[in-house]
């Protein structure tokens, strides 16, 4: 696979002087000219490694370019990666930066350190990258299982989180249990649930608590995802020699906590190992079409198909499906009466099952209805 990187610099010729070494070096990459859309590709993407300009603007066109912006940016990064030094090189001025400045920014994470203009002989760029990628041992695939043979931790890149009924596994390594065993098993089961748009949503922590039931609300989920953190940590550099950040799973701040677009959930099949295509709900409950296009399932049938361990968001669809099935015509104040929820509650379902194709609305905003579709 194509080893890629994110160039985050201001100067566009130099950029663009950058981005012509890579491709020559046979990697693709990312641009950033500022602190704010860098920090919004680091959101979105996991790299092989960073080329760090420090001297940066917070937005593009708008404030003086400070050192400190790209110092904080490296600190940022390094987070991502659990205590050990991220494959970043920083880029400066030539002439204008001393050795203080070189020794400041390898403390705060980075791996080695070019100035511009940059060497045409002896420590080329081109040489500073090849080190650093192999200094750093980043593994090829962008989504990782655990290694064979556990050597020299590499950095975690992304990878499956794969769903049973009684556990959750990531990269083959268990990370938590049933949704009898604990809070954050409902938590991921929500979180899970990509919106029509194909993307995680995010949830406050008060929305988690109110979504799972949780004693003592936002705090008690706010502890519960915490202590997934450190867990996923610790096991994956345990068990399978990976460095994955407290951040890497599921992030905060911003919109709220929400999955990391560089995992991909599965469902694993009851008894296995093995994973089933995402889209099907994990474990015994059972979400697949019959042949006739209509759900599968129902809550009026719980004898035949067990919800017992069915995330909230999942028992809420079920429960659309069958008074769809039983010829109602529903909108979403009657949903959300009925399911005892918000009305944002009742529209978020409302879009997964859209985005399923198992649902359409009908006729005009202020009359229309939800049905079953054809």
């Amino acid at each position: 696979m194509t080893t890629k990187a994110l160039i985050i610099e201001d100067d566009p010729l130099i950029a663009e002087d950058v981005g012509d070494i890579l491709t020559s070096l046979g990697h693709t990459y990312d641009y950033a000219d500022c602190l704010e859309t860098a920090r919004a590709r680091l959101a979105a993407e996991r790299y092989a490694y960073y080329l760090v300009d420090l001297e940066i603007p917070v937005r593009t066109g708008r404030g003086l370019p400070r050192i400190q912006n790209g110092e904080n940016l490296l600190e940022e990064i390094a987070q991502r990666f659990a205590g050990r030094k991220p494959p970043v090189i920083v880029i400066t001025a030539h002439g204008r930066d001393g050795p203080d400045l070189a020794v400041e920014v390898m403390k705060k994470g980075a791996l080695d350190f070019i100035t511009k203009p940059f060497p045409t002989t002896g420590n080329t760029l081109d040489k500073k990258i090849t080190e650093v990628l192999a200094r750093s041992r980043p593994p090829s695939p962008l989504r990782q299982s655990a290694p064979e043979h556990v050597g020299e931790p590499t950095p975690f890149l992304g990878g499956d989180l794969v769903f049973f009924a009684e556990r959750v596994e990531l990269c083959g390594i268990k990370v938590c249990g049933g949704p009898r065993n604990g809070q954050i098993r409902k938590v991921l089961d929500i979180l899970r649930q990509k919106n029509a748009s194909g993307k995680y949503p995010a949830y406050s922590g008060t929305e988690l608590a109110d979504e799972i039931g949780a004693h003592g609300g936002q705090n008690g989920i706010a502890g519960c995802i915490r202590n997934f953190r450190t867990n996923v940590t610790r096991v994956l550099r345990e068990e399978a020699s990976m460095l994955c950040g407290p951040h890497d799973v599921i992030q905060s701040g911003g919109a709220g906590y929400r999955l990391a677009e560089w995992i991909t959930v599965r469902n694993g099949e009851p008894g296995s190992a093995g994973s089933s295509p995402a889209g099907q709900t994990p474990g015994n409950v059972h979400d697949a079409r019959t042949d006739n296009g209509d759900l599968g399932h129902d809550l009026d049938h719980e004898q035949d198909h067990d919800l017992d361990h069915a995330a909230p968001g999942e028992r809420r669809r079920a429960w659309i499906i069958a008074r769809l099935r039983a010829g109602q015509q529903l909108r979403v104040p009657a949903i959300a009466r009925g399911l005892k929820c918000s009305a944002a509650t009742a529209k978020r379902e409302l879009e997964v099952l859209k985005s399923q194709g198992r649902i359409e609305f009908v006729g005009s905003a202020r009359t229309g209805f939800y049905r079953l579709k054809a």
